[in-house]
């Protein structure tokens, strides 16, 4: 069993077996509301910060990057070259994508 004590703290190493955690956690009783109230005074709150962005500003997102800038400039110049069909196709495969990854990843977000 190897445990380590940091900072007062008693850490378990990955060699620790589960009983000897479950000794030292005290799981199967739980932590007092004493404690409890201790611990949450003494470490804060249990939980992430929201991290989120708004959905259209990921959206516009998806046009920063260097890749649709070079597709931003290249639009430009067909439409300065007055090739509209061809600046047409370029922004909507541009807009295409951008939508597509939009998509793709507002469903990885509710998973």
């Amino acid at each position: 069993m190897a445990i380590h004590k940091i900072n007062k703290k008693v850490i378990p190493d990955k060699s620790t077996s589960i009983q000897d955690v479950v000794a030292i956690t005290n799981s199967s009783t739980g932590l007092s509301s004493d404690e409890a109230g201790s611990r949450l005074q003494k470490f804060g709150s249990n939980s992430m910060p929201d991290t989120s962005t708004h959905p259209i500003r990921s959206a516009l997102g998806k046009f920063w990057a260097p890749v649709p800038w070079m597709l931003e400039a290249v639009i430009l110049i067909e439409f300065g070259l007055h090739e509209y069909i061809q600046g047409l196709v370029i922004l909507v495969l541009l807009i295409s994508n951008a939508v597509l990854g939009f998509f793709q990843e507002s469903r990885l977000k509710q998973h």
